[in-house]
């Protein structure tokens, strides 16, 4: 079959009198053609090794595909764990940055704040946005705020939308 032709080989008679293989040059041919690779110094040259070929070569795709994707999958969760560790080590000084209201201990908010910024699924630019929005709602208790709050809070802000300047 053009350049692989063996002389004496046909159709008929390929695998009685065509190219023989040894186990070592099928298991390199097979493992170059799974990877993809190719390098084209072995062919199958009989009908049948071409008809296993194919859907050995379209496995091949598929397998490295899927090996790629689970050798992603595992540095991602690599650099995750890493992320964590990172994050239950705290420093004196880490902690003081941490503690946003200055008493000494940590707040489940304020360690939650630290590790979404320091994991960058957030700034603190907008963080603080939301805090001073929810300062803005609170009126009754320091740390909460009720149903009414946020309604009040959303009839202002469509009046201010209406007609004035809301950036305060």
């Amino acid at each position: 079959y053009g350049l692989t032709a063996v002389e004496g080989c046909t159709p008929e008679n390929a695998c009685d009198v065509g190219l023989r293989k040894s186990y070592l040059d099928a298991f390199y041919m097979s493992v170059v053609t799974l990877t993809t690779v190719g390098f084209g110094d072995l062919t199958p040259s009989s009908q049948l090794g071409r008809m296993v070929g194919i859907p050995w070569m379209l496995s091949g795709i598929v397998s490295t595909a899927f090996f790629l994707e689970a050798m992603q999958h595992c540095f991602l969760k690599m650099e995750s764990w890493q992320r964590m560790e990172d994050a239950e080590r705290i420093s004196e000084e880490t902690f003081k940055a941490m503690d946003r209201d200055g008493n000494g201990m940590l707040t489940k908010a304020e360690y939650v704040n630290y590790c979404l910024v320091k994991h960058d699924i957030v700034d603190q630019e907008t963080l603080d946005g939301f805090y001073n929005i929810f300062n803005r709602m609170c009126k009754s208790t320091p740390d909460a705020i009720t149903l009414e709050e946020v309604k009040e809070f959303q009839k202002t802000l469509k009046v201010r939308r209406n007609g004035t300047d809301w950036t305060d």
